[in-house]
């Protein structure tokens, strides 16, 4: 439940934060479809450390929409500053575990997600669903 400075600042790509190992910084990662991210590349250690995920997403429209979460461990997430989604979990990865209803506005709008990790492999996927392919995900 600790709020760490992604979730209390507004996001900037080359900021950097006292992290477990360390300075922690943003790093531009890309995914074919949605967001799927379960690596342990990017962890010295992987045991008992948070992981955020920040992109935008750009609807023509305001609009109700799902987010499709999926996480191992818990999760948190955030559409345009709104907490909209928490589940602390203690389960394996699988693709939307957790369907959550959510408001876009037309333009962008941010979604910040936080991956609780405790033990263990780590994993976190994110998607909105999208029937119409009418949403475009851009990197700030």
């Amino acid at each position: 439940d600790h709020a760490y400075p992604p979730e209390t600042e507004p996001f900037k790509a080359d900021q950097s934060f006292p992290g477990k190992g360390g300075s922690v910084d943003w790093r531009k990662i890309r995914v074919p479809s949605g967001l799927m991210v379960s690596d342990d590349k990017y962890f010295k250690d992987s045991e008992s450390f948070v992981f955020y995920v920040y992109a935008e997403v750009i609807s023509p429209d305001d609009r109700q929409a799902t987010a499709c979460v999926g996480s191992d461990d818990g999760v948190k997430v955030w559409v345009n500053g709104a907490l909209v989604h928490t589940n602390k979990a203690d389960r394996a990865l699988k693709p939307d575990q957790d369907r959550v209803d959510i408001s876009l506005k037309k333009g962008r709008n941010t979604v910040l997600v936080k991956l609780i990790q405790n033990f263990g492999q780590w994993g976190l996927s994110f998607r909105i669903d999208d029937p119409d392919d009418q949403l475009k995900y851009v990197l700030p």
